[in-house]
């Protein structure tokens, strides 16, 4: 077995808002829909061709082309330990943004969806956080793979301006 480990930076993001747990989470979760991706894998099973696939996308995928694979309640988790919150992990993104990169370097799927935790900070207030797409992909040192990654960052911070309003 051969191991190796590199040290990469990564830039994370994390902004205060002025809204209620519930408002930031409703406001994020309007920019973007549920792609229902056991369905979307069984179609890649049965052989969708890529034109199809982008077909599929785009009738599901958010005013910024993303969209929702998955939503993880960790506050109502830690309610199991008697400290129930607010707290949800969005994994967000776009299968063909993921093309993108992958088919220039298959270790981008390591990131790809990508990761938005949202709390609550208090009465009306609630941080969304999230790591910065082009630093956790710039470690690969591929022009395209960074050329997407730039482009999920502005994607997410207008993701994160739109809750902010």
């Amino acid at each position: 077995m051969n191991h190796a480990e590199n040290t990469i930076s990564v830039r994370h993001v994390s902004v205060s808002l002025d809204k209620t747990f519930e408002e930031a989470c409703a406001r994020f979760e309007s920019r973007m829909r549920h792609l229902d991706y056991p369905a979307f894998n069984e179609r890649l099973e049965r052989g969708m061709s890529e034109s199809a696939a982008r077909d599929y996308m785009k009738n599901i995928e958010g005013p910024l082309g993303m969209m929702i694979f998955a939503v993880i309640d960790h506050g109502r988790l830690a309610g199991l330990a008697g400290k129930a919150s607010g707290a949800k992990q969005y994994v967000v993104g776009n299968p063909l943004f993921a093309l993108q990169m992958t088919k220039k370097d298959i270790r981008a799927g390591l990131y790809a969806p990508l990761r938005v935790y949202i709390r609550e900070n208090g009465p009306k207030k609630s941080i969304v956080e999230y790591d910065l797409p082009s630093s956790l992909f710039g470690q690969f040192q591929n022009a395209e793979v960074d050329r997407v990654a730039k482009m999920l960052d502005e994607k997410l911070e207008a993701a994160i301006e739109y809750v902010s309003k």
